[in-house]
């Protein structure tokens, strides 16, 4: 599944804070809304992580309260 082929979420850019998904149709609790592999797995010392950049066209922003962070490569 990727970004070309998801019905239910578009890109959107939003100034000063980057591009972002949003829905566009309403989602159940629980729907898988994409999924893709992942490009590295970091595990990081802090409770949060709320953005990771590792040099130029990287980029995430998945993160959880068990100190894991998914990082994907973005190519542009």
């Amino acid at each position: 599944m990727t970004l070309e082929t998801m019905e239910s979420v578009e890109v959107f850019s939003s100034e000063g804070k980057g591009r972002g998904l949003k829905a566009t149709k309403e989602l159940l609790a629980g729907e898988v809304v994409f999924a893709e592999p992942s490009f590295a797995a970091v595990v990081f010392d802090r409770k949060r992580v709320t953005s990771v950049t590792a040099g130029r066209g990287y980029g995430g922003v998945i993160y959880d309260t068990a100190r894991h962070a998914l990082v994907r490569r973005t190519v542009e």
